[in-house]
């Protein structure tokens, strides 16, 4: 019998990757740099970042509107079927990460193919069900909720890419020594937001999303490799005050 190879502990689990950046002025230049899967710690603390950036972010957005009320006078222009609209929207996009709760009458003797059928059903039922709901609630409190919507969308986005930056950070190391490219902090000279070019922070950007897509898995699909899928469901029938999705 073969005897496998032992390892550093610390090493088991872990993922590299080298990626080649170039210089987008042209030429021939260009960056190596290694793409290392980070720490349950690390990761830990990128989360941390992302939070605090949404926070702060929100509470930045909240004082903005609070005098300026640029999106409370967006709201206000739109047709109250708009509004609407992009609510629903908003809350659909929330539902379809977590699909797979969706209860499916039957869900276990279907194909792949015909499943997906019967979810995209479900939903368009639901869509038509809760614009319906929304059509009884007052429109100021309708209005109110869209601003609350884009507010929170925006703080999101900062976080994520607070994350992103932050994980850069742990992740980019030199090609040919254990030494990080850039610091987490976004004080450092170091920080990735500091690079000369957009086009570079882009590549790298986009190497570390494909980097980390190939040990990240979506909860559903987590859900799915462990076989709990049919064990969980989410009701379709919304209140006024909830989302009609899953948090």
């Amino acid at each position: 019998m073969e005897e496998t190879k032992g390892i550093d502990i610390f090493q088991l689990g872990k993922k590299e990757e080298i990626v080649k950046i170039i210089d987008p002025s042209g030429g021939e230049d260009y960056s190596l740099i290694r793409l290392v899967k980070m720490n349950k710690k690390e990761a830990g603390e990128c989360f941390a970042i992302s939070r605090n950036a949404s926070e702060s972010k929100k509470k930045h957005l909240l004082l903005e509107e609070s005098t300026n009320k640029v999106r409370s006078a967006f709201a206000a222009n739109l047709q109250t079927p708009d509004v609407i609209e992009m609510l629903v929207a908003y809350e659909k996009s929330e539902m379809l990460v977590n699909i797979d709760l969706l209860s499916i009458a039957d869900e276990k003797d279907m194909s792949k193919e015909d499943l997906k059928v019967a979810q995209d059903v479900k939903v368009k039922e639901w869509e038509i069900n809760r614009s319906k709901e929304m059509t009884s609630e007052k429109e100021e409190a309708l209005r109110e909720k869209l601003v609350q919507r884009l507010i929170d969308t925006e703080a999101i986005a900062a976080g994520n890419m607070a994350f992103v930056d932050a994980a850069l950070g742990y992740t980019c190391y030199l090609s040919d020594k254990d030494e990080r490219i850039f610091s987490s902090d976004p004080s450092d000279q170091r920080h990735v937001s500091n690079l000369r070019d957009e086009r570079i922070y882009g590549q790298i950007s986009a190497a570390f999303h494909k980097f980390t897509q190939v040990f990240a898995a979506a909860l559903k699909d987590i859900r799915a490799a462990a076989g709990r899928g049919s064990d969980f469901t989410i009701s379709t029938k919304s209140q006024k005050d909830a989302t009609g999705s899953p948090s």
